[in-house]
């Protein structure tokens, strides 16, 4: 083999090279998603921490777009591997927040419709404040019998956020 067909059999295509920074530029857009202490958390270097949190520091679709292509290009330096697996890990974490949410407003729609609900809840959660419980399911209902929309939000609301602190109890 000549020099010249050594190096084009190791040098990716140009198309190969284009999918790889695109590659690159969405996971970006992931890392860019991610709040401020969950990016603390990611495996990166300073350069491309500071490139995200100027991202967010933009108005204009425009300069977002340019912001994006250049934490791209910062993503060649990176270890890729590990923040994959960062990334992962917080969908792993959000998927389980996202089940104990429906959990809870399944509890709350059960208690609001269903009298024997109330039973059931006590004998998975004994520690609970059965009075005030009582109280906010009260509430709850006597906004739906008034038919007051910002009544009846308020207190599914606070229904909600007792029975969600209760859990995490």
């Amino acid at each position: 083999m000549t020099e010249d067909t050594q190096e084009t059999e190791e040098k990716p295509s140009r198309s190969a090279r284009k999918r790889e920074a695109l590659a690159l530029q969405v996971l970006g857009i992931e890392l860019v998603k991610l709040k401020a202490d969950q990016l603390d958390q990611v495996p990166i270097q300073e350069r491309l921490k500071k490139a995200i949190l100027d991202y967010h520091r933009f108005r204009s679709r425009e300069a977002k777009r340019r912001q994006i292509q250049f934490i791209g290009r910062l993503m060649r330096d990176e270890e890729i591997h590990p923040i994959q697996d960062s990334l992962k890990n917080f969908k792993q974490i959000s998927g389980t927040a996202q089940y104990q949410l429906h959990q809870t407003e399944g509890w709350r729609d059960k208690l609001l419709s269903d009298t024997n609900a109330l039973t059931h809840y006590l004998d998975d959660h004994p520690g609970t404040d059965i009075q005030k419980l009582r109280l906010l399911i009260r509430q709850a209902k006597l906004a739906e019998q008034l038919k007051q929309p910002h009544l009846d939000k308020k207190a599914h609301r606070e229904l909600f956020r007792f029975l969600r602190d209760n859990q995490t109890e």
